[in-house]
């Protein structure tokens, strides 16, 4: 009789034994199971903030679009109306105007047909950017040149204000760099300089190793800038004028008008090329726009 329920209470220990093992082993598997559905819950969280954050940054890339696009329209609606009510003064009233009246009319219109051309061409350059379909091509460049050539194209706008074109970027100084975008961003700062300078005033294209004025102090990077002795710019508009989302048109000092694309373009471009730029002005003091290029891009 001892044996027999020694044997049913040895089996039934066994049995026992099965179903804690059973069990712990389930108890194991649903823990697993617990813990890769949190990663997962965890994994979605994340996905989930970063398509929030995305979200958000779409939201506000869109909105500075709408409203840079609404800038634009309105900074080409002014030269296009003039364009076209002198187009129609002169078709309507040609055989009644003077030689000297006609000449002075035409020279209106290609003022405005150039203010139009330019604004386009802004227009266009800043797309190709956004797109990625603008070439990027690195070489070894003498800077002196570049701005030399952006100078020499700005002559006649200059000397319609008599202002004086100063170089002053050292011959030896050389950078690795895409011509055409340094060369855009050098005309630009240049053509934005003679639009808000006075009559008879100065404008210099020079270079500096004072690194003590710098928001961050890079090294390896070369310091140019462009300054000019004009009207200058108050700080509301300083802080904005490379952000795309702000108005910052206002007229020259000879009545010129622009949308401020340029300067976007110019921080676009330097950005491109792993630099800073930035702007000191103070209203009636003149203004000096700073850049700094690498000496040694990595092209990685």
């Amino acid at each position: 009789l001892n044996a027999e329920l020694e044997t049913r209470v040895h089996e039934r220990t066994q049995e026992l034994e099965n179903m804690l093992e059973k069990y712990n082993k389930s108890n194991q598997e649903l823990k697993e199971l617990n813990e890769n559905i949190n990663s997962k819950s965890n994994k979605m969280m994340e996905l989930n903030e970063q398509l929030l954050l995305t979200q958000d940054e779409l939201r506000s890339s869109l909105a500075a679009k709408d409203k840079f696009f609404s800038i634009i329209a309105h900074d080409l609606r002014s030269p296009f109306t003039g364009f076209l009510n002198l187009t129609d003064l002169m078709a309507k009233d040609i055989e009644e105007l003077s030689v000297k009246e006609i000449k002075r009319m035409s020279m209106m219109v290609n003022k405005a047909a150039t203010s139009i051309f330019q604004l386009l061409e802004e227009l266009l350059d800043w797309s190709r950017s956004q797109t990625g379909s603008m070439p990027f091509n690195l070489k070894d460049c003498r800077v002196n040149s570049l701005s030399n050539n952006a100078a020499l194209s700005l002559l006649e706008m200059a000397k319609t204000k008599n202002i004086t074109l100063r170089q002053e970027i050292p011959n030896d100084i050389k950078i690795k760099c895409d011509v055409n975008m340094i060369t855009t961003v050098f005309r630009n700062l240049i053509t934005n300089s003679i639009k808000f300078t006075n009559l008879e005033g100065l404008i210099v294209v020079g270079h500096t190793k004072n690194k003590t004025n710098l928001p961050v102090t890079p090294e390896n990077h070369e310091i140019f800038y462009v300054k000019d002795d004009g009207i200058g710019i108050p700080k509301e508009l300083a802080d904005n004028i490379f952000r795309i989302d702000k108005g910052t048109t206002r007229k020259g000092t000879n009545n010129e008008t622009g949308a401020g694309l340029g300067l976007v373009l110019c921080s676009e471009f330097i950005k491109k090329h792993d630099g800073m730029i930035w702007v000191e002005s103070l209203p009636e003091q003149g203004s000096t726009v700073y850049f700094t290029l690498p000496l040694h891009f990595d092209e990685s």
